[in-house]
């Protein structure tokens, strides 16, 4: 276990607590998800979590910063899969050397 464990365990906690929350409503802005991306992003390269940091940044240069669009909650979870799904794979691991 590293010094980072911690830190992690409540990144991914984090990201799942702000999913479960978009899911009780029906529109999403865009700013809203660019945040979470930037957050995610930032926060990922500090505790050694490259990969999904690299994810984040990827779809924020894709998408930009100043779109007024709005999302679906349905359409956030498609959007952002491949990039949850980094986040539960590190889960696992942590889980699975931890245990």
């Amino acid at each position: 276990m590293d010094r980072y464990d911690k830190y992690r365990q409540h990144f991914l906690k984090n990201i799942r607590k702000r999913l479960e929350e978009w899911e009780t409503v029906e529109e999403i802005a865009h700013q809203d998800v660019y945040r979470l991306l930037h957050s995610i992003a930032g926060t990922a390269a500090m505790i050694g979590m490259d990969d999904i940091g690299n994810y984040a940044r990827k779809l924020m240069e894709q998408w930009g910063e100043d779109e007024q669009k709005k999302w679906g909650a349905k359409e956030v979870k498609e959007r952002l899969a491949p990039l949850f799904q980094l986040c539960y794979e590190h889960q696992i691991g942590d889980v699975a050397s931890n245990g």
